[in-house]
């Protein structure tokens, strides 16, 4: 796993390099949730006004980083737990689409992964106002939650 350290490093670094030479090279793998309640609304969350970037704005669900030796199932099952307070399952299409209507929502969340974008362009903003440009390698989940968050 990347220690706090090791994290504020390469931000520092890939920072440097945007400033240099007006992109950044490396790719970081995370996660995106939309989230829906079984009225089809979309949980959205709005960051910290205290968060290094993009501060105070709305945002996905639930993102988050994949740590080394972690899988993006493993990823964004860990980060229903952490940051909402959810069990979460992850399930092929065909079990989705039946799931939805016979499992208890208020229990438990229902995803499934829909794309994963190899060069996902994710622009920052600093709370200084600098915008860079961050690439991910990302996998985009939906899924749907009827419990208390």
């Amino acid at each position: 796993m990347v220690s706090l350290s090791d994290r504020d490093e390469f931000y520092s670094d890939i920072k440097k390099e945007f400033k240099k030479q007006g992109k950044i090279s490396k790719q970081v793998k995370g996660i995106r949730l939309l989230l829906m309640n079984s009225k089809g609304r979309i949980y959205l969350q709005k960051r910290s006004k205290f968060k290094k970037e993009n501060a105070g704005l709305y945002d996905k669900t639930i993102g988050g980083h994949v740590a080394k030796d972690h899988t993006w199932d493993m990823t964004i099952i860990k980060e229903c737990a952490e940051e909402l307070g959810f069990p979460a399952s992850i399930l092929s299409d065909k079990e989705f689409n039946k799931a939805i209507t016979i499992t208890d929502l208020s229990i438990i969340g229902i995803l499934k992964s829909i794309d994963r974008i190899n060069n996902f362009q994710s622009i920052r903003i600093t709370q200084k106002g600098e915008k860079f440009i961050q690439p991910w390698i990302t996998n985009i989940y939906v899924g749907y939650y009827d419990g208390a968050i």
